[in-house]
């Protein structure tokens, strides 16, 4: 079991998943940072479907998958050929409808104050939804609503700590 981590949009995880599988890394864990195409707003329109078929390949069955903002798109597509032992999608900019294969396996962290999910959320034709500022709603889905934190708030003290505690947790289990 390794701790598997997808990076969002515009990004290459620096400053967010990356240093959550440092911290994890430190604590002992096998960590995987799935190297993904650098993706705009643009080629975020065809590219996590395609993206998610990378972090398949770059996973195992048994893996706790980790994806911060546009990584919880790209992460919906790879839980569709994987069988993840939990996915944790920290601000993700999904639709709140997606249909997770076992949403028990499934915990969001999101927050209303994150005016960047908001803002993506509203852009016409774009995969981007307010997951990451809501929470999803199918049943059983661990949602867990971190009031006043910004969309990368949580990859720094207390919230970090604590996302960190739930996966080693899951990862005991």
């Amino acid at each position: 079991m390794r701790i598997v981590g997808v990076n969002g949009i515009n990004t290459n995880g620096e400053g967010n998943v990356d240093v959550l599988l440092h911290r994890m890394a430190a604590l002992g864990y096998e960590t995987v940072d799935v190297r993904l195409p650098k993706r705009r707003a643009l080629s975020a329109l065809w590219g996590g479907k395609s993206d998610g078929e990378l972090i398949a390949a770059a996973s195992q069955d048994g893996d706790i998958l980790v994806a911060h903002s546009f990584g919880g798109v790209r992460a919906f597509f790879a839980h569709k050929k994987m069988e993840y032992k939990h996915i944790i999608l920290i601000a993700p900019a999904h639709s709140r409808n997606a249909q997770w294969y076992n949403p028990r396996r499934v915990t969001c962290y999101f927050s209303p104050s994150d005016w960047i999910i908001r803002l993506g959320a509203s852009l016409p034709f774009h995969p981007f939804g307010n997951a990451g500022s809501m929470g999803y709603y199918q049943d059983h889905v661990t949602n867990i609503s971190c009031r006043g934190a910004g969309h990368n708030d949580y990859f720094k003290g207390e919230l970090l700590h604590e996302i960190c505690a739930r996966i080693h947790v899951l990862a005991s289990q």
